[in-house]
Order: C-alpha cells, then sequence, then structure tokens
C-alpha cells in the first residue's frame, strides 16, 4: 500500500465518487415538478427569505 502513487490514489478516489453518485441518483429519483409547482415553491422561498410566517393551522387550511 505505501508503493500507491498520489495519482492511483486520487483516480481511485474519482472512481468511488463516481459510483456514489450513481448509487445516490438510483436510491433517490429526482422528481419532475410542473411549472405551477416551481412558481408555489419559489412564492414559498421569498416569503421565507422575508420573514414572513403564518400560522400552522392557516397553513393546514391552504
Amino acid at each position: 500500500m505505501a508503493n500507491v502513487s498520489i495519482n492511483a490514489l486520487y483516480d481511485k478516489l474519482l472512481q468511488v465518487e463516481k459510483e456514489v453518485v450513481e448509487l445516490r441518483h438510483a436510491l433517490i429519483p429526482v422528481e419532475k415538478i410542473s411549472a405551477k409547482e416551481h412558481d408555489e415553491l419559489d412564492s414559498i422561498f421569498k416569503e421565507m427569505r422575508r420573514g414572513k410566517a403564518a400560522p400552522w393551522r392557516q397553513a393546514l387550511r391552504a
């Protein structure tokens, strides 16, 4: 193991990283959202950044 070069170790690390990414995508699929859902999420994030909040019960009724 002591004779392993830094380049060989780096190449192996890149290979392992690629495999981890592939596994993650296989186990946690990415869901496509509609334009309407995207707009709703964008609106929610903007409200959060402005510090607006709604009571929990009101949010449940929406």
